[in-house]
């Protein structure tokens, strides 16, 4: 089996983005960037349609916020990336500057606050475990927040395919075949034992298992350790 071990975090891609440049006049509001940025959250009403995680979005201070589950974004969620909430129109400094930074989109519009839907990056890598911490068929590791985990392994069409998952919180695995397209097991919408799977090979090749947080766990930042135990036999 070959292994190998990639992660992520939202936050380090943008410690040198701003959220407002000198000079630009905000278009909803008819003030300067600099005067928005300068109010913060202080000058905006957060409205109570919207869930608003930490104190600024991709760092703290930052006008725009993390935005978690509700009745107003839960069509816009997504397992593969961040929802956040810069208050007034796309085009305001705040928008403006974090979709030119992460190159995201702008996904809709909720009581004055344009949503932003950021793709995770899996080139930036996350805890990697040791030689010693696994076998031919265990990993274990560590993820925290945003961090996503993969793992590839051989199987030939026709074997069988016995994949679990053992750690605390909300966190899942999904399991993607050889030639890639819809996943052969999404762990997110399980209704039973989301930590086990086992399927027959539909083709011979390289399959990939992804490990995420969801839900508190991933929109607070917390880590948890899983162990999981990839084999086609």
């Amino acid at each position: 089996m070959r292994i190998f071990f990639t992660g992520l975090s939202v936050a380090c891609l943008f410690a040198a983005a701003g959220c407002a440049q000198q000079g630009e006049t905000d278009a909803a509001t008819g003030e300067s960037a600099d005067a928005v940025t300068t109010a913060g959250t202080a000058k905006f009403a957060w409205p109570v349609t919207l869930k608003v995680i930490g104190d600024g979005y991709p760092v703290a201070g930052d006008t725009c916020r993390r935005l978690g589950e509700s009745d107003a974004t839960v069509n816009y969620l997504d397992d593969s990336a961040t929802l956040v909430g810069c208050p007034g129109v796309a085009t305001s400094s705040a928008a403006k500057a974090l979709l030119a930074s992460t190159g995201a989109e702008a996904v809709g519009d909720v009581d004055g606050v344009t949503m932003i839907s950021i793709p995770f990056d899996p080139a930036v890598p996350a805890k990697a475990e040791t030689p010693a911490e696994a076998d031919a068929t265990t990993h274990r590791g560590t993820l925290t927040g945003n961090e996503v985990a993969e793992y590839t392994f051989e199987a030939r069409e026709g074997q069988t395919i016995n994949v679990s998952l053992d750690g605390r919180g909300s966190i899942y695995f999904n399991v993607v075949p050889p030639s890639g397209g819809a996943a052969l097991y999404v762990g997110l919408r399980a209704i039973d034992n989301a930590d086990f799977w086992a399927g027959v090979a539909p083709e011979t090749g390289e399959y990939k298992v992804t490990i995420y947080l969801m839900g508190n766990d991933r929109d607070a930042g917390i880590s948890r350790s899983y162990e999981l135990k990839a084999v086609a036999e």
